[in-house]
């Protein structure tokens, strides 16, 4: 008797098992390695592209670019654009400009300010949005961003 429960009590746990894995396997999907679930690498890194976007507001555009890389220089960040060119602030303005990690007016400090929220400086002049729409830079801090995670960078 106790050997046909044991063999039972053992059949029943492979047809588990067996159950288990298959719903745990897509259907007609051929994986060759383990399928590993990861977060998405820091937007700040350089490895990501990223809308900023002002809390509340719409998301920042400029020279026809919506969509930037934050690429870290020192502990500082060059704000690449789609087109390669980098932000660069200016006596209150901000434009786009080769990049040059060497020109101090486009290396920004990101500093969060929040679960998800960030200040954008540079040279202790804050990265602003007017009630026009206009970005600019100036003190003290009044406009705050999120950085929305918008895919891998490329090239």
């Amino acid at each position: 008797m106790r050997t046909q429960r044991c063999t039972v009590l053992v059949g029943v746990l492979a047809a588990g098992l067996l159950l288990t894995q298959q719903a745990c396997t897509a259907t007609g999907r051929k994986v060759s390695r383990p399928v590993a679930f990861t977060a998405p690498a820091s937007l700040l890194t350089g490895e990501r592209r990223v809308t900023i976007q002002p809390v509340p507001g719409a998301a920042v555009s400029i020279g026809g670019s919506d969509r930037f890389i934050l690429t870290p220089t020192g502990d500082k960040y060059l704000i690449k654009t789609s087109s390669a060119s980098c932000l660069l602030a200016g006596a209150r303005t901000v434009t786009t400009s080769p990049c040059d990690p060497a020109r101090a007016g486009q290396l920004f400090t990101i500093t969060p300010q929040g679960p998800s929220t960030y200040a954008i400086s540079n040279q202790g002049a804050y990265l602003q949005v007017t009630s026009g729409g206009e970005l600019v830079v100036e003190g003290p801090l009044k406009t705050t961003f999120t950085l929305i995670d918008e895919g891998p960078a490329r090239g």
